[in-house]
């Protein structure tokens, strides 16, 4: 340098330097400029996604009669978290790909992939290590966002994003920690798709964080997403037809700067005139959190404050976050020691605030998260659809320095995707349109383990969605002339309606209101006010819970809602109803009316209790049901039998809440078997059996159990499987000194005798199964195998309230029903037997066929009976020959002709000779 400073000195007046000088300069400008287009080109030319080119292709075809691929002839790409055999994984950062050791195996998901047919094309740029939800990487550069260029494209997962919105390859892999699919989709106007937590295989994908993260991925087509799907979860392609119940997350609408004509209002229209499509139904989720995850209170900012929706949706992204860096220096802190410079400037914030992140309350942020994930199962159950924005803003400028800008951003997204990372369930991103230059979209979310259900219900409403986006984004905001809200419009439109008397015409008004904002608790009040004038009380009911679920401090609401169930004949809600509005107002004219009102009820309601006792024992008096109930207890007591209450408290890992109570014999034998015989859904165990109980006293010790939930067994323990009911009649049978039995199942007798023999081999010798559908599967209700044609019917049935539905088992049971029963016999027998533990007993329906397959069942080796009715409509006589050849050459069949199902087959003498032909003829 001083050599050349001095020959510019020396030579400063020689014209010829200074023409060498501009030369040198310009070819030193025209270089660099040179690079950086060239550097532009191939940005633009794959939108700066790609971090390395390649092509692995797709498995060969097998050969015919085989399905063919499904994935053939698509293309797609997969972030720098994913391995591929003989290539460095980066993980999004140039010091981790110095470190490390190219990869011996490619991910599993991705072979998968290529096994369907697929081929993979790239590797993609991803935020570094698997931090952010920007998608900006400051060594790599940032991927061009094909819908907003001066735009982030969001992350952790951006290559992969902008590869298939800028249409490179079909579909994309990347992964989702704390948004990182999600939101890039949201950004790009494109499809994703979370499964739920641990549902795809992770081996061969550098972990962040194990217990938030899944692998995702994206589309343009809702049938290659779909497709994609199922080939990672190996899923079956038949479609359920199940019903589906939409929720809309008002609060979190709230947070969201897209008008609900945009997102909310689109997604009511597109399902209106879907067939399987409930009404949709409106809710403040983070109340719910609050409410229902009480180890969340600790992290919020305002603990006075639990009910503060965006309060608790910043502490449980809190939770998410340090979770997240808890677990990623887990995985990475030795590395990270081992690296030189490691906290230096080469690294981005995230990374180096996760390893110096200190947790001493870790079994608390794992706490909230389990809480978390009861509380969404327990909203969405098995048909529940939760409706949220993607994201809460649009996506911000390229390189932005407000720190505070930047800050709210995060926190206010970060609430967004902690729902389905702290919940684990699945998540699926839905383009929208735009709101101005921003793509909008939604999310919905199903329950843990739903992922198909959740793909079924994108290929159901898609189109419909698009239509109605498409609708929406022609229409120019609604409103009138002094600027008021549509909603708002029609409000007062109703509001006159109800003023002059028009019930019809103020409901009409209401309803338009709900449909442009359902986050307002007034419209559902007032639509509850005249539907109370109409005489419609429960339309009136729901509407007052509705806003009650978004308003809880409504007293209109619960006044309206009390006088509902008053009209209803249920004095002690409505008397519930009425303290409430004058606890919250207790001292105004408000407070007056409820006060007045609860008094007449708190009379009425006197009168009736005095007069209840009497009744009952008069109703008793003339009662058919309760009188042949008695008439059983003395003969099942004259047979030699006491009936017996056990607490299953001190026996392994029942809870003490389990009690159940059983028949057993006054003195047992120990010379004799011991028979124990399993009831069916009916009204209790003595009259399944009462009628047979003398044919096996004389040469077996013969227990008869009430299953749980029936008769007087109960427990608090939420399990509704038979192999739990199986569990609880070992521990029963055990309390009573029996460790060896034969089995008698009837009907749902049938399931848990047949678990009890496959759990506990050695204590069960022989088996009697009666028209039990054991080896049922949940494919075989689309199948059409049984005439009713969905599972909430036949717990309608099975269980019945009415006197038609009743009818209408009596039909299924018998081959020649009878005919032309009162319905004040019908509506003796409901009233005794059928209106206890209806919910637990719909429940233990839906857990025999939730997700039941052949392949799931365990085989049994004792010798087994299999009695059948040739006509039986509840259990049809096909899945009677499926058991007898699943359980193979220790099993025998009987059919019995001119018999239907359990309750019609014990009636035949044909019945009872083969019974006791197995079990003690060859005694």
């Amino acid at each position: 340098m001083s050599k050349s400073l001095t020959f510019i000195q020396t030579n400063a007046s020689n014209p010829k330097t200074w023409v060498v000088i501009g030369v040198t300069v310009a070819g030193i400008v025209i270089l660099a400029e040179t690079r950086k287009r060239r550097i532009k080109a191939l940005r633009e030319e794959h939108f700066g996604a790609f971090l390395d080119r390649f092509e692995l292709l797709p498995f060969p075809p097998p050969p015919p009669p085989a399905a063919k691929q499904t994935l053939s002839g698509l293309t797609f790409s997969i972030s720098d978290a994913f391995d591929i055999k003989d290539y460095i994984t980066g993980f999004g950062s140039p010091q981790w790909k110095k470190t490390h050791e190219a990869a011996e195996k490619t991910a599993v998901v991705v072979t998968t992939l290529l096994r369907n047919g697929a081929t993979c094309v790239a590797k993609t740029v991803m935020d570094e290590m698997g931090f952010g939800i920007t998608g900006e990487n400051m060594h790599y550069g940032t991927p061009i966002n094909p819908l907003m260029p001066s735009n982030v494209p969001g992350g952790c997962s951006s290559g992969s994003a902008v590869s298939v919105a800028a249409e490179l390859v079909d579909f994309a892999l990347g992964i989702d920690t704390t948004g990182g699919v999600r939101v890039p989709a949201s950004f790009c106007g494109i499809l994703a798709f979370r499964p739920s937590q641990g549902t795809v295989s992770s081996v061969g994908v550098l972990p962040n964080s194990q217990s938030l993260e899944t692998a995702g991925w994206f589309a343009r087509d809702p049938s290659v997403l779909c497709q994609v799907g199922h080939a990672l979860l190996n899923l079956s392609a038949v479609t359920h037809k199940r019903q589906r119940s939409l929720i809309f997350a008002d609060d979190l609408f709230e947070l969201s700067d897209v008008p609900k004509q945009k997102s909310v209002h689109v997604v009511r229209k597109a399902i209106e005139n879907l067939p399987g499509y409930q009404a949709p139904k409106h809710m403040n989720v983070g109340q719910y959190v609050a409410s229902n995850v009480p180890s969340l209170a600790e992290f919020c900012e305002k603990p006075g404050k639990s009910e503060d929706s965006a309060s608790t949706l910043k502490a449980l992204a809190s939770v998410m976050l340090s979770i997240q860096r808890h677990e990623f220096k887990t995985n990475h802190e030795e590395w990270s020691q081992t690296c030189k410079s490691f906290l230096g400037p080469r690294f981005s914030n995230d990374v180096v605030a996760a390893l110096k992140s200190r947790n001493e309350n870790i079994k608390s942020l794992y706490r909230v998260k389990t809480e978390m994930r009861a509380t969404i199962q327990s909203l969405l159950k098995e048909d529940g659809i939760l409706v949220i924005p993607t994201v809460a803003d649009p996506p911000p400028k390229l390189n932005t320095k407000n720190k505070n800008a930047m800050n709210e951003f995060l926190d206010r997204n970060y609430a967004l995707a902690s729902i389905a990372s702290m919940s684990g369930c699945c998540q699926v991103t839905i383009p929208l349109g735009k709101h101005g230059d921003s793509p909008i979209s939604v999310s919905f979310l199903a329950y843990y383990g739903g992922d198909k259900f959740l793909l079924d219900t994108i290929l159901d409403v898609y189109a419909s969605l698009q239509d109605q986006a498409d609708i929406a984004a022609s229409l120019a905001p609604v409103t009138d002339s002094n600027g008021i809200e549509p909603s708002e419009v029609m409000k007062e439109k109703g509001n006159a309606a109800y003023k002059g008397r028009q019930w019809n015409k103020a409901v009409s008004c209401y309803t338009e209101a709900i449909k442009l904002n359902g986050a307002n608790a007034t419209y559902f009040c007032n639509r509850a006010a005249a539907y109370l004038e109409l005489g419609r009380f429960q339309q009136a009911e729901e509407d007052c819970t509705e806003a009650i679920l978004i308003d809880k401090k409504n007293v209109k609401a619960y006044l309206r809602r009390g006088t509902a169930r008053e009209s209803l004949i249920r004095y002690k809600e409505s008397a519930a109803d009425f303290k409430h509005a004058l606890v919250l107002e207790p001292q105004n004219k408000t407070a007056k009316i409820a006060e007045k009102r609860l008094r007449k009820l708190m009379k009425k309601i006197r009168t009736i209790q005095n007069n209840m006792v009497d009744y009952l024992r008069l109703l008793r008096c003339f009662s058919f049901t309760a009188s042949r109930d008695w008439l059983f207890r003395q003969s099942f007591a004259n047979a030699g039998l006491r009936s017996v209450t056990t607490n299953l408290s001190h026996t392994n890992s029942i809870a003490s809440t389990t009690s159940m109570h059983c028949w057993i014999p006054k003195s047992p034998n120990r010379s004799k078997p011991n028979l124990l015989l399993v009831h069916g859904f009916g009204a209790n165990a003595m009259w399944q059996y009462g009628e047979h109980l003398r044919s096996f006293t004389g040469r077996f010790n013969v227990y008869v159990p009430d299953l749980l939930f029936f008769g007087l067994s109960s427990t608090s323990e939420p399990n509704r499987t038979e192999s739990f009911q199986a569990q609880c009649l070992s521990r029963l049978m055990e309390a009573h000194g029996v460790h060896t039995m034969n089995i008698v199942g009837i009907s749902y007798g049938g399931f848990v005798g047949y678990s009890l023999a496959a759990q506990f081999p050695e204590k069960v010798e022989k088996l009697v199964l009666c028209c039990a559908g054991v080896c049922l599967e949940e494919k075989d209700m689309e199948d059409g195998l049984f005439k009713v044609p969905n599972l909430e019917e036949a717990t309608e049935i099975l269980i019945p309230q009415t006197p038609e539905k009743l009818k209408e088992l009596i039909i299924f049971s018998f081959v020649k029903p009878i005919r032309g029963v009162p319905s004040f016999f019908l509506w003796d027998f409901i009233d005794v037997m059928c209106t206890e533990f209806v919910e637990e007993k719909r429940d233990l329906i839906k857990s025999i066929l939730k997700e039941r397959r052949l392949s799931d069942l365990p085989r049994i080796k004792q010798k087994t009976l299999i009695i059948w009715g040739e006509e039986d409509q509840i259990f049809p006589l096909e899945l009677g020959y499926r058991l007898k050849r699943y359980i193979g050459e220790n099993a025998e069949m009987v059919v019995i002709k001119k018999a239907g199902h359990a309750v019609n087959l014990e009636k035949s003498k044909e019945f009872l000779k083969h019974l006791k032909s197995f079990l003690i003829d060859s005694l």
